[in-house]
């Protein structure tokens, strides 16, 4: 690697050189993120909304006015975020930056739902994250508790195959590893066996934090027997719920983590640069897709841009839209708040407003800003969420020591998958999450000097 490309990954200038020419750093991050916000208005324009217009993805007539503050917004935030990630919160405020903040705030003035183009929605879900952003900057320092490895790994352990023989136990002859085209029928089936059993949470307790911390024990401090028995957990929650997320992480875990945390300086230059390659074979293939909707291009086209990225945006702007006709639920969505505040839908969020949007069940579940803030009090609450998360992030920034923080990171990944699509409170509480956060606690707090329990082969 140049001397150029090291320090820019790092954030730096390079030093400079008789007829070299300095680029800084936050010039090629600005420039990559205005590539992908003009390659994602290009996308919305000529192909998802044509398409997928009934998802969520109508293109107003007009000039789209707000389009131009949106990436104003989007600017001035990259701007501000560090280019090298030294916290946990820089690699989650990029992350959510890319995949949920960059598409919202651009597909909601070209959806036209809102009757001022989205402008208080947009202004809101800007400051928002950069409310998340500055909390970011900040940590406590927590008292550490010690514990022998020997006796992390013990209870670890025996709490994994005590909660895989309960899922073994409820689904047993039900399991199957079923491919995409039938993964509602398989959870359709896991979902009348698990009635009433509770089984749920041993699988979101698995899927969201087991085997993700194995898989990134494996990967960032080379235990390959950690990460082959992470993968095959996950393979094990697929076979019993059918959720493609989970079997997915299988492959962008690692990959995450190879070309992104594993490198000396982890930088949002990567991150930028992955997130504009996962756009050009796609984006190139638009003009020459097969019109049924068929073939390899055609799926691989339409799980980048229209689910990866398209629905994250687009939601955004249905939910936003949704409530502004529809009672709101103060948080009563949350399990143990309708315990104290009337819950006033028969169904959940996402299957309320995807039967609003397509006219047939459908759960359109969308990321926290939208399940979360402009469900439970509208647009303050998108401003609200974002001090929530905030709090959030200061928090798991004082868990997560700079020694475990690629561990963290990758074991986060699909924890912070989960909160783009859905509610964080779902994810923390019942997903996972505070449980992951624990043993991150607890890791960092392990005796250096004690022996390994898992062997390195």
């Amino acid at each position: 690697m140049s001397a150029m490309s090291a320090t820019a990954l790092a954030g730096r200038t390079a030093p400079s050189r008789p007829g070299s020419i300095r680029i800084p750093a936050v010039v090629i991050i600005l420039t990559l993120v205005g590539m992908f916000a003009a390659c994602l208005v290009y996308v919305y324009i000529s192909w998802l909304s044509p398409i997928y217009y009934y998802l969520g993805f109508p293109l107003a007539p007009g000039d789209h006015p707000v389009l131009g503050l949106s990436v104003g917004i989007l600017l001035v935030s990259a701007a501000l975020l560090r280019r090298e990630m030294t916290r946990f919160s820089d690699f989650f405020l990029w992350m959510v930056f890319f995949f949920v903040l960059t598409p919202a705030l651009l597909f909601i003035p070209l959806q036209g739902l809102l009757a001022d183009d989205g402008l208080v929605t947009v202004c809101c879900l800007g400051l928002s994250f950069n409310i998340m952003a500055l909390a970011g900057n900040f940590r406590v320092k927590l008292p550490i508790v010690r514990f022998t490895t020997l006796r992390l790994a013990l209870v670890f352990f025996v709490t994994y195959a005590a909660l895989n023989a309960w899922v073994l136990a409820i689904y047993g002859s039900s399991l199957s590893l079923s491919d995409f085209t039938n993964v509602y029928d398989q959870r359709f089936r896991a979902s009348d066996i698990m009635s009433g059993t509770l089984v749920g949470y041993a699988v979101a307790l698995l899927s969201g934090a087991y085997n993700p911390f194995l898989i990134a024990i494996g990967l960032a401090e080379r235990r390959p027997a950690c990460f082959i028995v992470g993968s095959l957990g996950q393979v094990f929650m697929y076979s019993a719920f059918a959720l493609k997320s989970v079997i997915l992480s299988v492959v962008l875990v690692p990959f995450f983590y190879f070309f992104l945390l594993r490198r000396p300086r982890i930088t949002s230059m990567r991150l930028a640069v992955l997130v504009v390659g996962s756009c050009l074979v796609p984006l190139a293939s638009i003009p020459i897709l097969a019109p049924d909707g068929e073939g390899l291009l055609w799926i691989v086209t339409s799980l980048i841009f229209m689910r990866t990225y398209g629905l994250a945006g687009a939601l955004t702007g249905v939910y936003a839209d949704f409530f502004t006709t529809h009672p709101h639920t103060y948080f009563s969505h949350i399990n143990f708040v309708s315990a104290f505040i009337p819950y006033p839908y028969e169904q959940s969020l996402g299957e309320e407003v995807g039967f609003s949007l397509v006219g047939h069940p459908l759960d359109a579940n969308a990321n926290f800003w939208a399940s979360d803030g402009m469900a439970a009090i509208g647009s303050p609450g998108i401003v609200l969420m974002g001090v929530l998360v905030g709090a959030f992030l200061l928090a798991i920034n004082s868990v997560v020591t700079k020694r475990n923080l690629r561990v963290a990171c990758t074991a986060f990944i699909p924890f912070i998958i989960v909160v783009c699509n859905t509610s964080i409170f779902s994810a923390l509480f019942s997903g996972g999450g505070m449980l992951l956060v624990l043993m991150m606690y607890l890791w960092q707090g392990r005796r250096q000097t004690d022996a390994v329990p898992v062997p390195r082969t």
